[in-house]
């Protein structure tokens, strides 16, 4: 049985292409010990735990430590900048972004991020700003602009709650000292042919009109 100091000889002989630590314990066949690889940097490590301290003379810093990044910075934000933008990064980063896996991570991450109270006194303050609000208005120019807001404007309109609203709108907006002025400004400058109008309406729906103000008095009739 290899003993623990030994052993970490062993890992550290391994790094230093020195075998002789392991030939005190056994001799393997040439083809073996050629498959033996000599100088990983992962054997520093596990000689360093296997000793727990208790051996001179190992290692593990700079070039000796696993954990070496073949000399590229100390600063690993400035060593990650740099990777980021090898090719191999980038392939490896657009198939991942691609998965499932990712898009299931990043919906989650978004949703629960729109819910904190960091995120929405962000939003607050954003849309405040004039930078915030010169992109709304542009955003809404757009959008106003587009085939999918018409369309739903449309359905809209024709819906119940399209209807309501616009009634409800309607009233307050025909209740304003503004709206009667300007009502009686249009109609002063331009009666005639308001009156044209209304002849021609009168005399292409008079059957409808006439069908309605029956069913309306007998209606009113019925009510009494």
């Amino acid at each position: 049985m290899v003993e623990r100091l030994d052993h970490a000889r062993i890992h550290w002989g391994y790094k230093c292409d020195d075998l002789e630590p392991l030939f005190e314990y056994i001799t393997p066949a040439q083809w073996i010990i050629d498959l033996i690889p000599r100088g990983d940097n992962r054997d520093v490590g596990a000689a360093v735990i296997t000793a727990k301290g208790e051996l001179d003379g190992i290692d593990h810093s700079g070039e000796n430590n696993p954990m070496w990044k073949g000399g590229v910075t100390y600063d690993m934000k400035e060593y990650d900048k740099k990777r980021q933008q090898t090719p191999q990064y980038k392939e490896y980063h657009k198939k991942y972004r691609e998965s499932e896996q990712y898009k299931e991570r990043s919906k989650a991450y978004h949703k629960k991020y729109r819910e904190s109270e960091q995120y929405k006194e962000y939003q607050k303050k954003y849309k405040e700003s004039e930078e915030g609000r010169a992109k709304r208005e542009e955003w809404l120019k757009k959008y106003r602009e587009s085939e999918q807001y018409k369309e739903y404007q449309k359905k809209y309109k024709e819906s119940e709650a399209g209807i309501a609203s616009r009634k409800k709108y309607d009233s307050k907006r025909y209740g304003t000292p503004e709206f009667r002025a300007w009502s009686r400004e249009y109609r002063a400058k331009n009666r005639d042919e308001m009156n044209r109008k209304q002849r021609e309406y009168r005399d292409k729906n008079r059957d409808e009109m006439n069908r309605k103000q029956r069913e309306y008095r007998a209606r009113k009739k019925a009510e009494t």
